[in-house]
């Protein structure tokens, strides 16, 4: 006795092959232009490029970046704000190897140029063996 809903499957595994290799056929075409390199030309900033185009990539606008234009010079405040800062550290790295100690706070606030300003030298304080 034959089965009732035989038919019915054939015609939906046709139906479904017939998708599934439209699809597969469709996807080959669309991915098989990429493996075609394009030549690279080399044009101005700005300049939007509109070559052949693999079918993957033909919707991308391409466009070159200019490239940021930089001053003829660096500007004096460039310098200006990295000289406290380099002073206060060359000021402390002398003041550790010289007198083996730390900036004072007015010394580092004047940007270690205090420390450069020779003070009256103190008498030291007599020490076990200065008799």
């Amino acid at each position: 006795m034959p089965v009732v809903g035989a038919g019915a499957a054939m015609k939906l595994r046709k139906k479904m092959r017939k998708f599934v290799s439209t699809q597969l056929i469709g996807a080959l075409l669309f991915f098989a232009p990429s493996m075609v390199p394009v030549r690279a030309i080399p044009l101005p900033c700005g300049v939007i490029i509109t070559p052949s185009l693999p079918m993957d990539t033909a919707f991308a606008a391409i466009i070159t970046p200019c490239p940021p234009a930089l001053p003829a010079h660096v500007p004096a405040w460039f310098w200006a704000g990295f000289a406290c800062p380099a002073s206060i550290i060359l000021s402390g790295i002398v003041a550790d190897f010289r007198d083996n100690r730390q900036l004072t706070t007015a010394e580092a606030w004047t940007c270690g140029l205090l420390y450069w300003i020779p003070l009256p030298s103190q008498p030291k304080p007599a020490g076990h063996y200065d008799r």
